[in-house]
């Protein structure tokens, strides 16, 4: 049991580093590659996900003390100002730029709600606002997984990745992926609260 620890703690502490140097944003892609390179071939091995935020967290206090303040406290600033874009559709902000592990490859992730996905295409449009979209499977929980529509755009150099939801999901309080790093999601108000806090960190 030990040594399957270690091995996991191996596996998640490079597929950290592949996330942090070599814009890896998948998971499972991640974890896969890492288990490749240390030629650990069982998958059941393979760490949670939950296991490599850990080990991003402590890649960047290693490495990037000097930096990761700023950049988390820029890519908050800049998901405040895109959830206030899309503030119809009761914006989420999920993932590492909220939990503080995001990267430097790492986007903004957004859980949207909407009647309809076209509904927020058009306000990109109207915004002439350049888009790539498709789909996503998401786990809802108990072996049950569902298609959402997917749509991401770039800022300068950061992208922003919108994942829509149906109304339903957001009445339901259901829009947290049982396989996803973090099951924390934050409206817009606890984002700028988090920028408070930043603002104190870069101080110091």
């Amino acid at each position: 049991m030990h040594i399957n620890r270690r091995i996991r703690t191996r596996i998640a502490q490079e597929a950290a580093r592949m996330m942090a140097e070599e814009g890896i944003n998948d998971y499972l892609a991640a974890k896969k590659k890492a288990a490749s390179r240390l030629n650990i071939k069982t998958v059941k091995l393979l760490p949670p996900n939950e296991e490599i935020d850990d080990a991003l967290l402590e890649y960047h206090r290693l490495y990037r003390t000097n930096v990761q303040c700023h950049h988390i406290s820029r890519l908050r600033q800049l998901a405040v100002e895109a959830m206030g874009f899309f503030d119809d559709f009761s914006p989420r902000l999920v993932g590492g730029v909220l939990d503080g592990s995001a990267g430097r490859f790492s986007p903004i992730t957004l859980h949207l709600f909407a009647e309809t996905t076209e509904e927020i295409i058009k306000k990109l449009l109207d915004a002439n606002i350049p888009y790539n979209s498709g789909t996503r499977s998401f786990d809802i929980g108990k072996k049950q997984f569902i298609a959402l529509p997917t749509i991401g755009f770039w800022v300068d150099d950061t992208e922003i990745s919108l994942l829509v939801f149906p109304l339903t999901f957001r009445r339901n309080g259901r829009s947290k992926n049982k396989t996803e790093s973090s099951a924390l999601s934050a409206s817009t108000k606890d984002v700028q609260r988090l920028l408070s806090s930043d603002m104190a960190c870069e101080a110091s």
